[in-house]
This record gives structure tokens, sequence and C-alpha cells, in this order.
């Protein structure tokens, strides 16, 4: 492979890791400001405080499949030993180099 080629694919791999990073941020903080609520101030705003601690919680676990979280060479998500890599060098699939 051109060395023009595995910089695109680590070019496109890193804006994929840098929207999932915005996506699970923002639903974290979504998650939080609930839980908050829920602390702070329970039985005033009781059932915004479950419905945006049900949205931050959906949306930090789709936050992958929404930003499409894939090595760009084989469309597998990465994999540390066990769970999601979050910034890897290279896939662990078909070697291509990520960063």
């Amino acid at each position: 492979m051109s060395d023009h080629n595995a910089l695109d694919q680590s070019a496109e791999f890193q804006r994929r890791r840098a929207a999932w990073s915005r996506l699970a941020l923002g639903s974290g903080g979504v998650f939080v400001v609930g839980v908050l609520f829920i602390t702070m101030l329970p039985g005033v705003v009781g059932w915004l405080a479950h419905v945006l601690i049900w949205v931050g919680l959906a949306g930090m676990l789709t936050s992958p499949l929404i930003a499409n979280y894939r090595c760009p060479r084989c469309d597998r998500i990465p994999r540390g030993e066990e769970i999601v890599a979050f910034d890897p060098a290279v896939c662990r699939h078909c070697r291509a180099r990520l960063k």
C-alpha cells in the first residue's frame, strides 16, 4: 500500500475518532446533568432528569455506531484485548496504520 493511501486511511480514522469523542462527551454531559438534577433538585425536575439520564446513556452507548468508529480499510471496530480500543496506532485485524 502506498504511503498516500495509508495517510488517507489514518486521516479518515482520526476524523471518525474525533466525531466519536464529541458524541460520547456530549452524551456524557447530558447524563451528568440528569444525575445532578436528581441529586440536587429531587422531585422538582424528576421526569426531566430521568429523560436526560436515559438520553445520555443511549447516546454514549450508540456513539461508536453513529460516528462510524471503524477501520477505514477493513470496516471493523478496532479492539484492544477485550474492549474497543480508543486510539489505536494500528488496526488489529488488518494492520492498517490509524495514527
